[in-house]
C-alpha cells in the first residue's frame, strides 16, 4: 500500500517536470502558428487589427 504511494508520486512529480519542461516549446509554436494565420489572413483577432498585405509601406 505505502509502495503505491509512492509510486504515485513519483509519477505525478515526473509528469509534473515534463509537462514544465515543454511549457516554453509548446508557446514557442503557439505565437509561431499565430503569427502564421496573422500573416496569411491580415486580421490579428486578438488584438483586432486589419494589417495590409503585400510589400507596400501605408
Amino acid at each position: 500500500m505505502e509502495e503505491d504511494k509512492n509510486k504515485r508520486k513519483q509519477d505525478d512529480l515526473t509528469s509534473s517536470a515534463v509537462s514544465g519542461a515543454s511549457y516554453k516549446t509548446i508557446q514557442t509554436f503557439d505565437e509561431a502558428t499565430k503569427q502564421h494565420y496573422v500573416a496569411y489572413s491580415g486580421v490579428d483577432n486578438e488584438t483586432g487589427r486589419t494589417l495590409v498585405k503585400g510589400l507596400r509601406y501605408c
